[in-house]
């Protein structure tokens, strides 16, 4: 590989890594508050469903679900877009940085 390519492919690394992390604490951060079937329409949000089916097992009992988690939302969508280029960032290191 070329000294200019490598450079370049590092740098690439660091921005898919940077701003995957980025985004994911984001998504987090603006979604960690607890939403219910009360809270949150459950027609429009399918996922609610799951805290349903959670808390029925009768091992443990959750107040909510974070936002972040609830497919549809906008912190959901920064936390996907997150973990993505988080990913991509990862495969691309060990594809073609590092072999």
């Amino acid at each position: 590989m070329e000294e200019k390519s490598e450079k370049t492919y590092s740098g690439l690394f660091r921005i898919f890594l940077t701003w995957g992390i980025f985004l994911i604490v984001a998504g987090v951060s603006m979604g960690y508050s607890l939403q219910t079937v009360a809270s949150m329409n459950i027609s429009e949000y399918g996922h609610l469903s799951l805290l349903e089916i959670a808390n029925s097992q009768g091992i443990f009992y959750l107040p909510g679900m974070p936002d972040f988690l609830i497919r549809g939302t906008a912190s959901n969508m920064l936390y996907d877009l997150g973990a993505a280029l988080t990913i991509i960032a990862v495969a691309f290191y060990f594809i073609d940085l590092k072999g």
